[in-house]
């Protein structure tokens, strides 16, 4: 089964003694003969008391520390002290990047065959709990792609927000083909590619992607992140899919990382789902463990909704795909309420119980995001993605969890309805999977030996429009 994530670490394990409105500046630079990154971290005032820290485990990839200014520095496991700093002075460290990179750990970094670097940020910026700069001077032919939102049309300089350095996250370092994405309102979509053994290969990942991200931009014409990084690695890998693995992030930047099969063809790439389902998690929060039926709910129901939008795949085929996904999702975990499953601990969900009921989780999901926007447009004459749209200019934060009752209480509040609240209740208590025939009786829809029968009907057939066809532009409607 291929594995999907959306994870975040929050950045509470970040301290700092600075002022709120303080900025450290982070200057950069690689010294590829010695395997090593180094790090000069830079006061723009006088501190009494200036603490940088990285992960859990960084320590043991730290080289060495000093000052510019001949003051003392401490380490104490994986945080580095210094006092009386004044305006200017830099605390500057050096870190076993390659070393780092041949861990092959999720947490810490991994070398490609070419000898690029992948490394977590959190193993070499150890950096204070607020608001800063970071500055990147590159050897001659080396580029890299790193999940902050950078501030130059050069990349070359990157806004750290505060209190997001301890999060899973991937910077690549060496040959790395980075393009961008525009959507509106200035929006995009870094796409790295590393590593491609060819430009012709580099070619076609990059406009498989911009299909994906233009088949995003058919919900309202824009991303809902300011500015997102999208890393592609290439791997040898047994499985069928193309896309083995793929995970989306949100810390003081959002990233996705998926994991591409070497030999898949494009068009392997182009049918599968992977890339599309890990961008749809751009439009909701990070929602927990426990809103993790809402998330993954999402992102399943717009893998398929979305690319349908975009014509990547026909308007059956995607009811055809969303069908057999609530008949996985109707065979697992019966007889346990979604927020039964969500309060439970991974641990406590043993092999023996069928483990993480992954099909429940997203399927369950998915059918109240159906549910929810067939509402919507009954109710209200609005879709899911007017209401996702305007979330996404008041609400959506780019780091931090969000409470899943909070979430839906907005998206009340938003589209002037009880329809998200009076569905999430009936959906996160019931003990079995819902029945979806009334819906389907509304959208004009049979599935008949897994091949969907669309009724001709003129209200069905607007109502489907309406979700899987492209939208021009969003709906306005008020807000309160």
């Amino acid at each position: 089964m291929r594995r999907t994530s959306l994870v975040l670490v929050g950045g509470a394990c970040l301290f700092a003694a600075a002022s709120a409105n303080a900025s450290i500046e982070y200057r950069v630079s690689i010294d590829k003969s010695a395997g090593e990154l180094r790090v000069a971290a830079c006061a723009d005032r006088d501190y009494a008391r200036l603490e940088l820290r990285a992960q859990d485990g960084a320590n043991g990839y730290l080289l060495g520390f000093s000052r510019s200014d001949g003051g003392a520095v401490a380490r104490s496991g994986d945080r580095l002290l210094a006092r009386a700093v004044p305006d200017g002075a830099c605390v500057n460290y050096r870190i076993a990047a390659a070393r780092a990179t041949r861990s092959n750990g999720r947490d810490e970094g991994m070398q490609t065959a070419d000898g690029s670097w992948i490394v977590s940020p959190g193993v070499w910026l150890w950096r204070a709990d607020e608001a800063g700069v970071l500055r990147l001077d590159l050897p001659a032919g080396m580029r890299a792609s790193l999940p902050w939102r950078p501030r130059d049309a050069s990349r070359t300089t990157y806004v750290l927000e505060a209190g997001g350095g301890d999060w899973p996250a991937w910077a690549a370092f060496g040959n790395v083909d980075e393009r961008i994405v525009a959507g509106g309102d200035g929006t995009e979509l870094r796409i790295a590619v590393v590593d491609a053994p060819s430009r012709q290969r580099a070619d076609d990942l990059h406009g498989w992607l911009r299909e994906v991200a233009n088949a995003t931009l058919t919900a309202y014409r824009r991303f809902p992140v300011r500015s997102a990084q999208v890393l592609v690695i290439e791997i040898g890998s047994n499985s069928s899919s193309p896309v083995p693995w793929g995970q989306t992030t949100r810390g003081a930047g959002v990233a996705v990382e998926l994991f591409v099969r070497r030999d898949a063809s494009l068009k392997e790439l182009r049918a599968d789902w992977t890339a599309i389902h890990e961008f749809s998690h751009f439009f909701h929060p990070y929602l927990g463990n426990s809103g993790r039926w809402l998330s993954e709910g999402l992102a399943s129901y717009y893998q398929n909704v979305l690319r349908a939008r975009a014509g990547i795949v026909s308007e059956a085929y995607a009811w055809e795909r969303l069908d057999a996904g609530f008949g996985r999702g109707r065979n697992s975990a019966t007889g346990v309420s979604l927020a039964d499953i969500s309060r439970a601990p991974r641990r406590r969900h043993s092999r023996q119980s069928g483990g993480w009921p992954v099909m429940r989780i997203y399927w369950g999901g998915a059918a109240f995001w159906l549910e929810a926007d067939i509402a919507l447009h009954r109710e209200r004459g609005i879709g899911l993605e007017d209401v996702l749209a305007a979330y996404s200019q008041c609400c959506l934060p780019e780091a931090g969890r969000v409470d899943p009752d909070a979430f839906i209480a907005r998206l009340d509040a938003l589209s002037q309805s009880t329809v998200f609240s009076r569905l999430a209740r009936q959906h996160s208590t019931a003990a079995h999977f819902p029945s979806l025939q009334s819906s389907y009786a509304t959208l004009g829809l049979r599935v008949e030996s897994d091949r969907a029968v669309l009724s001709s009907d003129a209200d069905a057939v607007a109502l489907r429009n309406k979700i899987m066809g492209e939208r021009i532009a969003p709906t306005a409607f008020g807000a309160r």
